[in-house]
């Protein structure tokens, strides 16, 4: 019986020890959750205005480059409409075959340079502005990785995955901080995509 008890006794030693290491485990293991605001970053941190500012300026180039040749194009409609418009058909169709043939012919070409103009710019200003949120995300990884080491985080997650969190375990703050001490500008660079379009041609960013 005391061989028996004495075994009994080992065996609950044996189990507590390891419920213990068990205990300490999981708590040095413990999860560490943060939740950061990547909206508010994007829009109140210095490299974030820095890169509004810098494709508003790309934009507003574009935009003013465009209304410059429609102005042209509509303008020369214009004229060419007030020519033939007190003319019946068949001496519309003899001015435009004859000596307003070549200014028909350049208004067409112009019209259609103009659309073909409108959609390429369109596209350069969606993949600048893509390469350069790219640019951004790639200076905000490093300060969003050191914040998380400094906290010993487990897990980052940005505000928009998250249905409620405590205020105290939001770091937008900090990164903020640290961020705006270190990136206030970010390289925007225009895309430029050429015109005709080479076969298989993919922009690539700057």
């Amino acid at each position: 019986m005391k061989q028996n008890n004495g075994v009994f006794g080992l065996r609950a030693l044996g189990l507590g020890l390891a419920l213990a290491m068990g205990t300490a485990s999981v708590a040095q293991a413990q999860v560490v959750i943060l939740v950061f605001d990547g909206e508010k970053i994007a829009k109140d941190s210095l490299a974030a205005k820095d890169l509004g500012n810098k494709l508003t300026t790309i934009g507003n180039q574009l935009r003013t480059e465009l209304e410059t040749k429609a102005k042209a194009v509509e303008t020369e409609d214009k004229a060419l409409s007030q020519i033939l418009a007190p003319l019946n058909e068949q001496a519309r169709a003899q001015r435009v075959n004859g000596d307003l043939k070549t200014r028909y012919e350049a208004l067409q070409r112009d019209g259609q340079g103009l659309q073909r103009l409108q959609e390429r710019r369109r596209a350069e200003l969606e993949i600048t502005n893509r390469c350069a949120q790219g640019e951004f995300s790639k200076q905000l990884r490093p300060i969003i990785d050191e914040v998380s080491k400094a906290r010993n985080a487990t897990i980052m997650i940005d505000r928009a995955n998250v249905t409620w969190s405590s205020p105290t375990v939001d770091v937008t703050a900090e990164i903020l901080q640290k961020l705006d001490a270190k990136v206030k500008a970010v390289n925007v660079i225009k895309v430029n995509i050429p015109d005709p379009v080479p076969e298989g041609y993919k922009p690539a960013c700057g």
